[in-house]
C-alpha cells in the first residue's frame, strides 16, 4: 500500500473539459447534442494512465486498476495503492485488472503473477490467492471479475479459464468446460456477467458463449439459435429491457431471450480507417435508453436501440488528438448515472449525460485581436425568426443564425454607423413583430433598421433635458410601443404617432400652468422686498432686508437639484432671521418642480408670514451648472436663478398657496430620477414594473397612473440594495429583483420580499440578469459565475447550483444579455461572442456519505500504531469510546458524487459541542480538548446539483471521565466513607474497654493517619482541579483560515505545569497566536492561566504586542500573585506579514521553505508580572509559501533521558529540521515520538506544549 500521502484533485482547473461533438451517422437525426467531458489521469494522481478496469464499491468509491497501481477515488482525491516488496500486507503486485466486492465488502484485484488480491477495508491490507493453473505455466489476465447474487466470486482470465471462488477451502478453483466439448480447452475470457434470471454468462472469445449449469458445475455452449454461437466476444451485456449485447471483433448483436430475435448493429460502417483490433470493447447503457459503446482503437458510438441509429464521436482535446484513435479498455456506469470510459494510456474519462455543457460562439470580426472589453450586452429575437440579433459593447451589431449557428456583423445602407472609425456600444435592442430592429448606442438615443436595413432616427424632446442622454433598456408592448429605461426616467414611444411619453416622476414635475402664470403677475406686478439674481458658478451670497411691520410674502427661488446626486439640492437658497434661524429652506428635492430646459433646473415657492424685524437671505452654488454656465439646457425664467422675496396681499398669498400645496402634495409623481431596467407583468394587466438606480423598485398602474415604492432605503440612499440591475417576472407571477447586493424574490400578493445572497448559496452578491428556462427554474447570471435556482420544489428546499469556468463556462463579465428560444436554448452575453446551452435535467440521485479516516490524539485509527482498535473498520464505525486523556479527535469525510464532485458539498455538526451545521470547505473536522461526555458527531453532504443525502452518517463518541470521577469512584468515595465512620465506633468501643493509656495511643494513631490520608487526598484533587482548570482554558476548536494550517498538542505532567495556548482571528483576518507558561505548579499555576487567558481575550485584537504585554504585566502585578508570573511568546499572522515578541520564553523556530533552513529567533524578556515597562523586542518580517513556525514551551527541551541529560534545544532545533517539511498534525506526532523515546515512555515533570503554523 503507497505510504505517501494522497493525491489531491479538488484542483479541478487541472481537469480536462472537453466538448464532444457528434459525427452524425444517420441522416435521419439531424440535432447535435454535445457531452461535457472531464478527464482523469496521472496530473490529477492517477497512479498510471493505462487503465484496465473501472468498479465502483457499496460505499460508493471509485477503483480504477491500471498497469502501475490500484486507485481509489472519491470525487475529492485519490488514494493508491501499490507493493512494498518489505511488506507482506500490500498489494502482491501492481500490474491490476477486474476488481469485485463481496457481501462483506473486501475488494478483490486480479493482478499478475496467476494470483487475486483481496483488500480489507478495515486495515487496509491484502492477502494474496493463487490461481487453479492446472498445469498451465502461462501467466493469467484478468479482464473480468463478478460477484453474482448467490454470494459466487468469479475471475475471468486469459490462460485459465472461469476460476471460482471455494469459500470453504479458502481458495480459487477452475470452473471445467462440459466433457462432450471435444476436449477444448478454455481461451480468453473478457466478459463474465449475470443475468436478472440468475443465469451466468461468459465470453471466451476463441470458443464462443458459455452459460453455467450449477448442478453439474461446468460450463455449457451458449447458442442464440441453432448452431449459432458466434466467437470473437470481449463484452456481454444485459440492457434495462432484458436484451442481451454481445460485441467483439467487427460485430454487435443484440438478442432476445423473449423472442429468440437476433439483430445486428452495423457501427463498423462508420469507420473510416478500419484496423485488424476493432473490437468492441465496452457496452452500457444510461438512464436515457441509449446504448453506448468502446471500440477498441475507434472510439466511442452512442446507439438508439430501436432507431438503430449509431453514432460515431469524435473526441477532439484541444484538438491535438481525437478519440476515435483512442484504446478504450472498458466502459463502466456508476451508480448516480456517471459514465466512465477507460482508455489506455490517457487515464479515465467521464461524462454525466443529463448535463449539458456550455457552447461559446466566438464572433469573428475584421480586428486582428479581440478586444476582452467587447462583451454582448443585450440579445434581442422573436419567436417567428430563425436568428436572434446580439448587441455588444465596443462593436455594434451582430446576427446570429439559430440553425446554422453562424453569426454575422450587421452593417447598414447609406446613412450608416461608420463601424470602423469608432466603437459602437449598444446600449439597448428589441424587435417589434415586423422584424424592426430597435436600438440605442453611444448615448445617441433611439434608432431603428428596418428590414432593408436601412437606419432611422427618432429624436426624444427629452434628450436635452440631461447633461448626458443614454438609454438603458429597450422592450416593446403588446400594442407596439417602444419602452425605454433611460437618464431620463421611463420613456414610451408610439411609433404610429410619432409621439413620446414621460411616465410621472419628481424630476419631470412641472407646476401647472395656472400657478407658473400666477408666480409671473405677482413678480411683475407686486413689490420686491429683496433679491440674489442671476447667480453664476461657484457663489455664496446673502442679502439682508427689515420689515417695519408683519408681511405676506412670496418666495421664489429657482437653483439646481438631481436625486442622483443626493436627495437634496445643490444651487439653492435660503430665508433665516436676522439671528441666523432658518424660516424657510428650498433644501428638499420633493417639494420642488422642474423649471423647464434640463431636468435639473428647479423651482421651489414659499408662501410666509413673516414677523416685523430683520432678515437675510442666501443663495450657494457649485461649479457647473448656473446662471452664464449652463451645461444642460437653461430655465426659461433664468434671470430667476437665485432667491427673491416678493410683498403679497391676502389673495395672492391665499391662491398662491393654496395651489402649491396641492401641486407639491400631490402622489402622482415616481419619487426617482434614472431608469435602469423595466418588465411588463403577465400576471396583472397594465401594471409595469420599474427599476431605478437609487430608488428601489416600483410597481407602477397604468391604467390608474399610481406607484407603489419597494426595498428602499432612505437612511442610505446610495445602498447597493438600491440599484436595480433588472427585474424580471417568473411565470407564476412571482418578481424577482436583482440588485447590485443581493437577489430579491417579491411576492405582489402578501407583498413579502425575501432576499438571497452569497450566504445562501449564489456565487456573488452582484447580480446582473435573470432568466427561467423551460422547466420552471431560473438562471442567474452574477460576477462571480452563472447559477441555477431548482424551484421545482418546496421552497424551504430551494438551493442554487453554481456554474464557473471550471464547467466550460468562457468566463465572467457584468453582461446583462440573454434570451431564450422556443425549444428552450438559453443565450447568454460573452466577451467578443454568446454562451448558449440547453439547461441540463438535475442528477437526483443522493451521493453517498463516507468517512475515509478518523485520528485520535493525531494518530489514524487505521495505523498499526493506535491503541484503539475497530471491530468494522471505519466506514461501518457507529460508536467510539475514548478515554479523558483521548480527548482530540479529527474527521476526514467525504460527499461522493461523480457528476460535478468539484461542487459537492458537506456540512457537520458535533452535538454535545455545537448545535448548529458548519459548512466543511476542506472534508475535514477537528476538535480539541473536549470535556469528558457523550457526542455525536454528524455530517451529510450533496451532490453538484444540491440533491442532499439528509440521511448523512452519525458516529457516537463516548470520552469518559477519569476514574477518580465516575459512579464506581463515587459509590467508593460513599463505602469509604462509611468505614471510616465504622472503624471509628469500633476505636470508641475498644477505648471502654481498654486501658486509658492504650486507648489514647490508638486515637493518636488514628488521628494521625486520617489526617495523612486527608492531605493525599487535597494534594491529588487540587491536582486534578489544576489540570481540569488548564485544560479548561484552551480552545476547543482551531481557526479554519484558508491560507494557514494549524495543529497544537499539549502534554499535562504529573504536577501540572500550568502551560497555555489560545488563538484569535481578527475583524480583518489577523490570526494572533499565544503560547505560554505559567510559573509554579498545581492551583496557583492554574489560576495564572486563567488569568492569561481573560487578558488575552481583552488585548488579543489590539495590533501592538508590546502594548499588551505592558497591560498584562500591570494587571498581573495588580493582583499580587506574589513570585507567580507567566511567560509568553505571542505572534501576529496578517496575510504574508508576521510580527511577533516574546517574555521569557524558549526561541521560536521558523522553518524556510525556499531555502530548507531553520531560523532560530530568541527574543530575551522578563515574564510578565515581574517589571513594569521591560523593553520587550519586536520582530517582523514575511512569511512564504511552506515556511512553518514551532512554538513550544520549555517542557519539551528540558525533558530527561535515564541518565538525567536534556533534551535540549539543539536536538529540539534538529529534530524539528527533520520534518519541517511536513504537515503540522505529523510535524506535531514526530516530535512526540522523539520526546517519548528519550524518556522512555515516562511522564514528563513539566508541561509539554507545541504548536505548529504552516503557510500554504
Amino acid at each position: 500500500m503507497n505510504k505517501n500521502p494522497m493525491f489531491r484533485t479538488r484542483k479541478l482547473s487541472q481537469l480536462l473539459f472537453v466538448i464532444l461533438s457528434f459525427i452524425l451517422a444517420s441522416s435521419s437525426y439531424a440535432q447535435q447534442r454535445n457531452y461535457l467531458f472531464e478527464n482523469i489521469s496521472v496530473p490529477e494522481g492517477l497512479s498510471n494512465s493505462t487503465v484496465n478496469y473501472i468498479f465502483q464499491d457499496s460505499n460508493g468509491f471509485l477503483w480504477i486498476s491500471t498497469s502501475d497501481g490500484l486507485n481509489r477515488y472519491d470525487g475529492n482525491s485519490i488514494k493508491v495503492f501499490k507493493n512494498d516488496p518489505n511488506d507482506s500486507t500490500t498489494i502482491p503486485t501492481n500490474e491490476c485488472s477486474a476488481i469485485a466486492e463481496d457481501a462483506d465488502g473486501y475488494i478483490w484485484v486480479g493482478v499478475s503473477g496467476n494470483s487475486i488480491a483481496r483488500y480489507n477495508p478495515i486495515n487496509e491490507t491484502f492477502q494474496s490467492y493463487r490461481i487453479e493453473t492446472a498445469g498451465v505455466t502461462n501467466i493469467s489476465y484478468f479482464y473480468s471479475a463478478l460477484y453474482d447474487s448467490k454470494g459466487n466470486l468469479w475471475f475471468g482470465s486469459t490462460n485459465h479459464g472461469i476460476q471460482k471462488f471455494n469459500r470453504s477451502k479458502n481458495k480459487f478453483k477452475q470452473v471445467p468446460l462440459e466433457v462432450s466439448n471435444n476436449n477444448v480447452q478454455w481461451g480468453n475470457i473478457y466478459s463474465i456477467t449475470e443475468l436478472k434470471n440468475g443465469s451466468i454468462l461468459v465470453a471466451d472469445y476463441g470458443n464462443g458463449i458459455k452459460i453455467y449449469n450449477e448442478k453439474q458445475n461446468v460450463f455449457q455452449p451458449y447458442y442464440l439459435k441453432t448452431n449459432f454461437n458466434p466467437k470473437e466476444l470481449q463484452v456481454i451485456y444485459e440492457d434495462a429491457s432484458g436484451n442481451i449485447w454481445f460485441g467483439g471483433r467487427n460485430q454487435l448483436i443484440r438478442y432476445s431471450p423473449s423472442f429468440y430475435t437476433i439483430d445486428s448493429y452495423d457501427l463498423f460502417s462508420l469507420i473510416k480507417n478500419p484496423t485488424s483490433y476493432d473490437n468492441v470493447t465496452g457496452i452500457t447503457q444510461d438512464d436515457e435508453g441509449y446504448l453506448w459503446a468502446g471500440v477498441y482503437s475507434q472510439g466511442l458510438y452512442r446507439i438508439e436501440p430501436k432507431t438503430k441509429n449509431i453514432q460515431k464521436f469524435d473526441y477532439n482535446i484541444y484538438e491535438l488528438n481525437n478519440f476515435g484513435r483512442n484504446i478504450i479498455s472498458n466502459i463502466y456506469k456508476d451508480r448516480y448515472g456517471v459514465i466512465w470510459i477507460g482508455i489506455w494510456g490517457k487515464g479515465v474519462t467521464k461524462f454525466d449525460p443529463l448535463r449539458e455543457p456550455f457552447n461559446f460562439h466566438k464572433f469573428i470580426t475584421n480586428d486582428i485581436v479581440n478586444s476582452n472589453a467587447n462583451f454582448s450586452t443585450v440579445i434581442a429575437g422573436i419567436s417567428q425568426s430563425k436568428e436572434i440579433t446580439i448587441g455588444t459593447s465596443e462593436k455594434g451589431l451582430f446576427t446570429y443564425n439559430l440553425e446554422n449557428q453562424k453569426s454575422a456583423k450587421l452593417n447598414f445602407n447609406p446613412g450608416k454607423i461608420n463601424d470602423s472609425d469608432e466603437k459602437i456600444n449598444i446600449q439597448g435592442l428589441a424587435i417589434d413583430n415586423e422584424g424592426n430592429k430597435w436600438f440605442a448606442y453611444n448615448n445617441l438615443g433611439l434608432h431603428k433598421i428596418d428590414k432593408n436595413n436601412l437606419l432611422s432616427t427618432f429624436k426624444s424632446p427629452n434628450e436635452n433635458k440631461t447633461s448626458v442622454y443614454y438609454i438603458n433598456s429597450i422592450k416593446i408592448d403588446l400594442i407596439g410601443n417602444i419602452w425605454m429605461a433611460s437618464r431620463q426616467g421611463f420613456e414610451r414611444y408610439n411609433p404610429a404617432k410619432n409621439k413620446y411619453t414621460l411616465l410621472p416622476t419628481i424630476m419631470n414635475k412641472t407646476m401647472s400652468e395656472n400657478l407658473k402664470q400666477k408666480i409671473h403677475e405677482v413678480s411683475e406686478s407686486g413689490k420686491s422686498i429683496a433679491s440674489i439674481l442671476k447667480v453664476g458658478e461657484a457663489s455664496n451670497l446673502e442679502k439682508t432686508f427689515s420689515l417695519n411691520q408683519g408681511q405676506k410674502v412670496l418666495v421664489i427661488c429657482v437653483g439646481e437639484g438631481e436625486m442622483n446626486v443626493g436627495l437634496g439640492v445643490t444651487d439653492a437658497g435660503s430665508l433665516l432671521t436676522g439671528n441666523g434661524k432658518t424660516v424657510w429652506s428650498m433644501n428638499n428635492l420633493f417639494k420642488t418642480f422642474n423649471d423647464g430646459g434640463a431636468f435639473k433646473n428647479r423651482i421651489a415657492l414659499g408662501c410666509l408670514d413673516l414677523k416685523k424685524g430683520d432678515y437675510k437671505i442666501t443663495f450657494a452654488t457649485d461649479v457647473g451648472h448656473s446662471y452664464g454656465t449652463w451645461n444642460a439646457i437653461a430655465p426659461p425664467d433664468s434671470n430667476w436663478y437665485g432667491i427673491q422675496v416678493i410683498s403679497l396681499n391676502e389673495s395672492d398669498y391665499n391662491a398662491i398657496n393654496q395651489m402649491n400645496e396641492k401641486e407639491i402634495s400631490s402622489d402622482k409623481f415616481m419619487p426617482m430620477e434614472v431608469g435602469t431596467c423595466f418588465e411588463f407583468s403577465k400576471r396583472f394587466n397594465n401594471v409595469v414594473w420599474l427599476g431605478s438606480t437609487i430608488s428601489g423598485f416600483f410597481k407602477y398602474d397604468l391604467a390608474e397612473q399610481n406607484f407603489k415604492q419597494y426595498n428602499f432605503d432612505s437612511k442610505n440612499i446610495f445602498s447597493p440594495n438600491n440599484y436595480i440591475n433588472c427585474i424580471f417576472e417568473e411565470s407564476r407571477g412571482i418578481v424577482w429583483i436583482a440588485t447590485a447586493n443581493s437577489l430579491l424574490r417579491f411576492d405582489p400578493e402578501t407583498e413579502k420580499i425575501d432576499k438571497y445572497d452569497q450566504k445562501d448559496g449564489l456565487p456573488s452578491n452582484q447580480i446582473n440578469s435573470i432568466i427561467e428556462d423551460l422547466e420552471g427554474n431560473l438562471w442567474i447570471n452574477t460576477s462571480a459565475g452563472l447559477s441555477k435556482l431548482n424551484k421545482n420544489t418546496t421552497k424551504d428546499k430551494w438551493n442554487f447550483v453554481n456554474f464557473d469556468t471550471r464547467d466550460g463556462l468562457q468566463g465572467f463579465t457584468t453582461s446583462k444579455a440573454n434570451w431564450i428560444s422556443k425549444d428552450g436554448e438559453i443565450f447568454l452575453g460573452g466577451i467578443d461572442g454568446i454562451t448558449h446551452f440547453y439547461p441540463g435535467k438535475i442528477n437526483e440521485v443522493k451521493p453517498d456519505i463516507v468517512i475515509n479516516d478518523i485520528k485520535v490524539s493525531e494518530i489514524s485509527l487505521k495505523s498499526d500504531s493506535s491503541d484503539i482498535k475497530l471491530e468494522k473498520g471505519i466506514m461501518k464505525t457507529e460508536e467510539l469510546v475514548l478515554s479523558y486523556t483521548q480527548n482530540n479527535i479529527s474527521f476526514e469525510f467525504a460527499s461522493i458524487h461523480f457528476s460535478r464532485p468539484e461542487k459537492n458539498k458537506i456540512i457537520y455538526m458535533l452535538e454535545g459541542f455545537n448545535d448548529h451545521w458548519i459548512a466543511a470547505d476542506r472534508n475535514f473536522a477537528s476538535y480539541t480538548n473536549l470535556n469528558p461526555g457523550d457526542y455525536t458527531f454528524r455530517f451529510k453532504g450533496s451532490n453538484g446539483d444540491g440533491i442532499w443525502n439528509d440521511v448523512g452518517k452519525a458516529i457516537r463518541i463516548i470520552i469518559n471521565p477519569p476514574w477518580w470521577r465516575t459512579t464506581v469512584a463515587y459509590i467508593g468515595y460513599f463505602f469509604f466513607f462509611i468505614g471510616i465512620v465504622f472503624g471509628i465506633d469500633r476505636v470508641q468501643r475498644r477505648r471502654i474497654v481498654n486501658k486509658e493509656r492504650n486507648a489514647a495511643a490508638i486515637k493518636e494513631a488514628n488521628l494521625r493517619a486520617q489526617l495523612a490520608e486527608t492531605e493525599n487526598e487535597r494534594k491529588s484533587k487540587e491536582l486534578e482541579e489544576a489540570r481540569q482548570l488548564q485544560l479548561s482554558m484552551l480552545p476547543k476548536l482551531l481557526p479554519q483560515l484558508p491560507h494557514i494550517d494549524i495543529a497544537v498538542f499539549m502534554k499535562t505532567a504529573t504536577e501540572v505545569g500550568g502551560d497555555y495556548y489560545d488563538f484569535n482571528v481578527g475583524m480583518d483576518g489577523t490570526l494572533t497566536v499565544v503560547i505560554g507558561d505559567a510559573t509554579g505548579h498545581g492551583m496557583r499555576a492554574g489560576t495564572m492561566v486563567t488569568s492569561a487567558k481573560s487578558l488575552f481575550n481583552s488585548y488579543a485584537a489590539n495590533p501592538d504586542i508590546l502594548f499588551t504585554f505592558r497591560e498584562m504585566t500591570r494587571c498581573i502585578k495588580q493582583m499580587q500573585f506574589q513570585s507567580l508570573a507567566m511567560s509568553m511568546t505571542m505572534l501576529k499572522i496578517q496575510n504574508n506579514r508576521l510580527i511577533m515578541s516574546a517574555a521569557g520564553m524558549p526561541p521560536v523556530f521558523l522553518f524556510r521553505n525556499k531555502h530548507k533552513i531553520i531560523e532560530e529567533h530568541l527574543m530575551e524578556g522578563m515574564p510578565l508580572g515581574t517589571m513594569d515597562n521591560f523593553p520587550y523586542e519586536l520582530k517582523e518580517m514575511e512569511l512564504f509559501t511552506g515556511d512553518t513556525i514551532l512554538l513550544m514551551s520549555d517542557g519539551f527541551p528540558e525533558l530527561q533521558n535515564q541518565h538525567k541529560e536534556l533534551f535540549g534545544y539543539k536536538r529540539a532545533k534538529n529534530s524539528f529540521e527533520e520534518v519541517a517539511e511536513k504537515e503540522p498534525e505529523r510535524i506535531i506526532t514526530y516530535l512526540k515520538e522523539i520526546g517519548s523515546r528519550w524518556t522512555n515512555g515516562n511522564e514528563p515533570d513539566d508541561d509539554v506544549t507545541f504548536v505548529v503554523i504552516k503557510v500554504k
